[in-house]
């Protein structure tokens, strides 16, 4: 990828992260200013693992897991989460820095979540349950802790067009959390009722 493709890249993300913030009600100036520093964070990620610019590959996965085991056990796991060979190459088949734009995205909510659950009084114990209850966490399955499994990445463009449904009744999403430990769990609950 050119410079030239790396700076119209950047500037597309930028604009793409503005109307979602613009659509959640925020101003233009405050959208496009963290608009500018989820993509400034994520160019800086990408940089920092050396993949800045460079191509995506949908078949990676696949391609790694001939020649290492790490690669193979992972497509076991994620798929017994549900992952299917299309999330695979639909994910992987993103640029690096549209996923980093996601990860930094996702993190940027979560934290500013953990912060606001602590601003109302909750203790940091609570505050981060309240998170895991009401965001998605993801990662690989394989490091899971006593709280939660992480979601794989691959299932995130799955679970964004899924949770696009509900976007004009945000109550009923609301209530369908409700009934869950974790927002993680609500989304292995959808994929086995065939809802995701």
């Amino acid at each position: 990828m050119s410079w030239f493709d790396s700076c119209s890249e950047t500037k597309k993300l930028v604009q793409e992260q503005c109307k979602v913030f613009e659509a959640m009600g925020m101003n233009h100036k405050e959208a496009l200013k963290l608009a500018n520093e989820i993509v400034n964070k994520a160019v800086e990620n990408c940089k920092t693992a050396g993949v800045y610019g460079k191509e995506p590959n949908p078949l990676f996965l696949y391609e790694e897991a001939k020649y290492n085991l790490d690669y193979k056990d992972y497509i076991e796991v994620i798929k017994k989460d549900g992952v299917t060979d299309e999330d695979i190459q639909e994910w992987h088949g993103l640029s690096y820095l549209e996923r980093a734009v996601i990860d930094v995205s996702d993190y940027m909510s979560r934290f500013t979540a953990y912060i606001y659950y602590l601003d109302k009084g909750y203790n940091s114990e609570k505050a981060a349950r309240e998170v895991r209850h009401k965001y998605p966490i993801w990662g690989d399955p394989r490091q899971k802790d006593k709280y939660l499994t992480p979601l794989p990445w691959e299932l995130k463009l799955r679970e964004i067009r899924w949770k696009e449904k509900y976007y004009n009744n945000p109550y009923a999403l609301e209530e369908k959390i409700r009934q869950y430990l974790t927002y993680n769990a609500m989304i292995r609950a959808a994929i086995k009722e065939g809802e995701l």
